[in-house]
């Protein structure tokens, strides 16, 4: 590991724990937008994403572009980030988009070590999945996945 991915982790960890602290909030802090803000705190660029603040409109913008997968990737370029391989682990730090089970129901997060995906969790509050969790996953279970530019 170079001394630029520990830090890079190291800066992960601590969004990660700011995270954990905070209630999931749709339009603001949710599986899709917490991970682009990590994305944007890594390059200092801003990005413009369509305002909602439910799940049935965040649906819907969904819905209406292809899906989840297809709104991340015409994000990814606004930020700098490259596609990583299918098959290749993604680099620590790296952002994607994972298939949760069940019901395979696209999430957006962020990579860490291990093929460790960070996620926010729309759960129920003082839940055990409230907030933000991890999860270790295979291969398989990675939509798509963007390593963001050297730090």
């Amino acid at each position: 590991m170079t001394e630029a991915e520990r830090l890079r982790g190291e800066r992960l960890r601590a969004f990660y724990e700011e995270a954990a602290s905070r209630p999931f909030v749709w339009g603001q802090d949710d599986c899709s937008l917490w991970p682009l803000e990590w994305v944007s705190r890594e390059t200092g660029k801003e990005i413009d994403v369509p305002v909602y603040s439910s799940r049935e409109e965040a649906e819907a913008i969904i819905e209406a572009a292809g899906g989840l997968v297809a709104v991340w990737t015409r994000l990814a370029p606004q930020m700098g980030m490259v596609e990583v391989a299918p098959g290749e682990v993604p680099p620590v730090g790296s952002v994607g988009v994972i298939a949760m089970t069940p019901p395979n129901q696209p999430t957006g997060c962020i990579f860490a070590h291990s093929q460790v995906a960070c996620f926010r969790v729309d759960a129920p509050e003082g839940s055990k999945r409230d907030g933000v969790t991890m999860w270790g996953l295979r291969t398989k279970t990675i939509l798509r996945a963007w390593a963001l530019p050297d730090a």
